[in-house]
């Protein structure tokens, strides 16, 4: 993929999305949906085959911790059966996270990237509630667009 295909996927996804707020995905690779932050990276040199998508969960907090952290890692075990993604906790922001890898992206369609991003957003709206995870705060936009790097 390029940078320019790259861009026109994320226009396609903020047309699918048909939030007022979808047009951040182009400039900054942040978009918040029902107030999930999700980034999404890109970088044509390093990695020309590879969308990632960080899904911020929610900030886990010292209440019931282990508890919580031990739900996450076993979220891991099932993870794996036909929906690769991963989830952790971001150690800098004690976030919990989930990422998703877009492989071999001649068949990534924006469709299928919309349909990760709505499906995430309401999977952490509910482990918000089912795990006691608190929201996270929005993210303030980047004003210089900073966005393709690959964590």
């Amino acid at each position: 993929m390029t940078e320019s295909k790259f861009q026109q996927l994320c226009n396609d996804v903020c047309e699918l999305i048909k939030d007022e707020r979808a047009d951040s995905l182009v400039s900054t690779g942040y978009l918040e949906l029902r107030g999930i932050p999700h980034r999404i990276f890109f970088d044509e040199v390093l990695a020309p085959d590879t969308v990632v998508c960080l899904s911020e969960l929610g900030i886990i907090g010292q209440e019931d911790r282990e508890q919580k952290l031990e739900t996450l890692l076993g979220m891991n075990l099932f993870s794996h059966s036909g929906f690769p993604i991963a989830f952790g906790i971001d150690p800098t922001r004690e976030k919990a996270v989930c990422i998703r890898h877009f492989d071999g992206l001649a068949s990534l369609s924006a469709n299928e990237l919309a349909d990760h991003l709505n499906q995430m957003s309401d999977y952490a709206c509910r482990l918000q509630q089912e795990i006691a995870l608190a929201p996270t705060p929005t993210i303030p936009r980047d004003p210089q667009g900073i966005n393709h790097a690959i964590a």
